[in-house]
């Protein structure tokens, strides 16, 4: 944890606040409105994002990683910010959205939103290692963010409830990985989706009276027990714990990798614990509809729940 403050947030925060001074300069010479508030804390939010899993991979492969890797990162925080917007409205859809991304600045005037997106995704690939890997896993990022658009429908099975979660977080974390030399092998790919699964697990989690009052259906707030969610949780952690035994990379810094990705992950297993508590106080009944927001936060920035993470993070270590 001491780590990830030290080597992510605090380095995050500094570049956050350059791209952002970039991004504003940008603005500036084409007459659009400078960022606002909303987006600059988005785009910190997402830029520390970057930096955690950037930070994970250059340890799992015993490496730092280079100022062009750096900035890609910065960037792919930036560009994840506009992504979301214009995807989530569906000003986009899945194809068209690609499509403008690859093609050229003369097609967005007047389009501040689209022109924030091309603009930081240029930054992006023009710093990749491999354009065709980072194509092929925007596409399926693209992909994943268009049948989310499912949940806002309601009356979704499990069954494809998990297979978007799934998509959405593991396309992303792999998106992510694919700015990090080396090239991944489809060996670490299926790792990294498997990582990135389990994350999107903790954000609806986290997220679960937000996402339950925005109209999106996820696989927690529309359950009556979160019990057996939380066992399949520590299932798939202990899954990911044998997969990536099996990587093809030295015994220490993947030591330090599995160390690194605990510190987030099982703030999972955090909040799980306290939604449980109000379950049991409801006798025995999830439901989210009877409970206030301040309730089902899970606020980690409290020393409890950080030492109760911390605690996990041995456990599972």
């Amino acid at each position: 944890m001491v780590r990830l403050l030290l080597a992510a947030f605090f380095p995050a925060k500094k570049g956050a606040a350059a791209t952002i001074a970039l991004l504003d300069e940008a603005l500036s010479a084409r007459g659009y409105a400078l960022l606002n508030e909303r987006e600059r804390k988005r785009i910190w939010f997402y830029v520390a994002q970057g930096a955690i899993t950037g930070l994970w991979f250059g340890t799992l492969h015993g490496r730092r990683l280079t100022e062009t890797e750096l900035r890609a990162k910065r960037f792919v925080g930036a560009f994840t910010v506009f992504q979301d917007d214009l995807t989530d409205d569906a000003t986009y859809p899945y194809g068209n959205f690609i499509e403008l991304m690859e093609g050229k600045e003369a097609g967005l005037a007047g389009h501040r939103e689209a022109w924030l997106a091309w603009f930081t995704y240029q930054q992006v690939r023009s710093a990749v290692a491999d354009p065709p890997l980072f194509k092929r896993t925007f596409a399926l990022v693209e992909k994943a963010q268009h049948e989310s658009r499912e949940q806002l429908s309601g009356g979704l099975t499990n069954e494809r409830l998990l297979e978007i979660t799934a998509q959405k977080g593991g396309t992303a974390t792999l998106f992510y990985r694919c700015l990090v030399s080396p090239i991944p092998s489809p060996e670490e790919e299926r790792f990294v989706l498997a990582c990135g699964e389990l994350l999107q697990w903790c954000n609806d989690i986290f997220d679960v009276h937000k996402d339950y009052h925005g109209g999106v259906q996820t696989l927690f707030n529309t359950s009556r027990d979160l019990v057996p969610w939380r066992q399949a949780f520590e299932e798939k952690l202990l899954a990911l714990r044998s997969a990536l035994g099996q990587l093809p990379c030295h015994p220490v810094p993947t030591l330090a990798f599995w160390c690194q990705y605990l510190a987030i992950a099982t703030r999972g297993l955090v909040c799980f614990d306290q939604l449980i508590a109000l379950q049991q106080r409801s006798g025995g009944v999830f439901d989210i509809s009877c409970y206030e927001r301040k309730e089902t936060i899970c606020d980690m920035e409290q020393l409890g729940n950080l030492w109760k993470s911390f605690r996990y993070a041995v456990r599972y270590a």
